[in-house]
């Protein structure tokens, strides 16, 4: 693997670990109060000249743990899926309505798609960290657990990567 191509993967890994140490720590104690929203989800955005395909890759390359699972939703989004430890996902269950049928897991979504900024087609990169809490009376409620500090470094690392944050 080229050193470029090397840095890019390692830097993919690094992005996925950090979203996602962000939304588990924030399961067990969150720094601020979670917020439940069936809206669009918060996501920090960054542009790319070349399509970030290699985010989305690396995402699904190391979302392997035995508790983990990768879906993609549609084209050019990719979820990394994982389930809880057991205390934070009875305390999912019991604070937000869930149900044991399906437990809650907790998500890292990339998605890609392509702009025209300036009348230039540039790529955009999101991210989003939540929780996915099935509902005892159906359907899924996301709750979003902001951490200001965790948005910075994943951030700073799409920038260090070639992003410019949006």
């Amino acid at each position: 693997m080229k050193q470029k191509e090397r840095f890019f993967f390692l830097g993919s890994r690094a992005l996925a670990a950090a979203i996602c140490a962000g939304c588990v720590a924030g399961c067990a104690a969150p720094m601020t109060p979670p917020r439940a929203t069936d809206s669009p989800l918060p996501t920090l955005r960054a542009s790319f000249a070349q399509p970030p395909n290699g985010f989305l890759e690396a995402l699904a390359a190391t979302c392997d743990g035995p508790a983990e699972r990768v879906l993609r939703p549609a084209a050019n989004v990719v979820e990394c899926r994982m389930l809880m430890p057991p205390e934070a996902t009875a305390g999912a269950i019991l604070r937000y309505g869930g149900t044991l049928d399906r437990l809650p897991e907790s998500v890292i979504r990339l998605s890609s798609a392509p702009v025209n900024q300036d009348g230039q087609t540039r790529h955009v990169l999101s991210a989003a960290s939540f929780l996915d809490v099935p509902q005892a009376s159906g359907g899924t409620l996301h709750v979003v657990y902001p951490d200001a500090r965790m948005d910075g470094k994943v951030l700073e690392l799409m920038e260090r990567l070639g992003g410019t944050a949006m």
